[in-house]
């Protein structure tokens, strides 16, 4: 057993080196008695002794039990996507599952799996969830940002349009991928969890976005002329630079702030559009720095992640300011809803 195991049962640092302690006391007075010194859990000893205190006392902490449940969630979720892949495609694979992908049940209209055709679902101008969309752009500005230069200063959004984006093709290769990663991704490697916005968490749950596969709604701003293209077609790995910072894939970031870079639109003042985007994120790999002319993830990762405070970029603030994730497979990513901004 793994000490980032036992982190996510709840120990932390000091419990585990008490733990790998005892064990290792354990091991000698076992070695003593004539057990087998040949065994490398024998010299090692690990964090056994925690774990054997459970079975001992019954007794478990709070957040070793939410957190077990968590992957108790996750490991079913997996279960069902597969036997319904076997069962649908007959070892086929995923791909040949397009045509029973159910589309969620608050889509207003359906299109054959191959459609790219875009139906835009406008919401009630100041009604519940235009309101919500605000509050979380808002609130989701880093507050180093807030009266900075650096990307935001004192201005705020104020949505004057929201649109829910209905591309069943689109929908349906997500899903496809989405499937994809959840059946090949490694549940006890340690997933790194997107701080998003609590109205963007509890969306995502109540739309269904795949645990299995680490799949979260983040944020892509860009020009509103460009919303047209992206609506029919998603957004496109070919028109990233090749001098993006941490790859030629696609961005998205928990952060408004950062979002509103990404678009001339809403850096320049004016109106802008930020898109709420499904992304597929599997396992994500936290850089140490920039990696220009990146064009993949490294094998068993599907996505980057630049890390605030901690990955050094070759800006001239030297460290990452806000989060940021990188895909690198347009199927990755859906765009569901759409922003349009004031920034003026």
């Amino acid at each position: 057993m793994q000490p980032h195991v036992a982190r996510r049962l709840g120990w932390d640092d000091d419990g585990i080196r008490a733990g790998s302690f005892a064990a290792r006391v354990m091991s000698l007075e076992a070695k003593a008695c004539g057990g087998r010194s040949s065994l490398r859990s024998m010299d090692l000893g690990g964090i056994s002794a925690s774990l054997q205190s459970i079975g001992a006392t019954g007794y478990m902490k709070d957040q070793a039990k939410e957190n077990l449940l968590d992957f108790q969630d996750k490991a079913k979720e997996l279960v069902q996507q597969r036997r319904a892949l076997q069962n649908i495609t007959g070892g086929r694979g995923p791909a040949a599952a397009v045509s029973t992908i159910q589309l969620p049940s608050y889509f207003s209209h359906v299109s054959p799996p191959s459609s790219t055709t875009v139906h835009y679902v406008d919401y009630r101008f100041g009604g519940y969830n235009m309101v919500k969309a605000q509050e979380m752009l808002n609130e989701s500005i880093l507050s180093t940002c807030i009266g900075g230069g650096c990307c935001i200063g004192n201005k705020r959004f104020k949505i004057v349009r929201m649109q829910r984006l209905e591309n069943t093709g689109l929908f349906h290769n997500s899903k496809n991928y989405e499937s994809s990663v959840s059946v090949n991704a490694d549940l006890l490697r340690p997933n790194t969890t997107p701080s998003v916005h609590e109205w963007l968490r509890k969306l995502g749950q109540k739309n269904g976005l795949s645990a299995a596969a680490n799949t979260h709604y983040l944020l892509h701003g860009t020009d509103s002329q460009n919303l047209e293209s992206i609506a029919r077609n998603g957004l496109k790995m070919q028109y990233s630079r090749a001098t993006g910072t941490f790859g030629q894939g696609i961005y998205f970031t928990e952060s408004s702030c950062k979002a509103k870079q990404y678009g001339d639109g809403t850096t320049s003042g004016g109106k802008g559009c930020i898109l709420i985007c499904r992304v597929v994120l599997g396992n994500v790999l936290k850089l140490d720095r920039s990696v220009v002319g990146r064009r993949a993830p490294p094998s068993g990762y599907q996505s980057l992640m630049a890390e605030a405070n901690r990955t050094q970029n070759r800006s001239s603030f030297g460290v990452q300011l806000h989060n940021e994730y990188v895909a690198f497979d347009d199927c990755a990513c859906y765009p569901e809803f759409a922003l349009t901004v004031d920034f003026s």
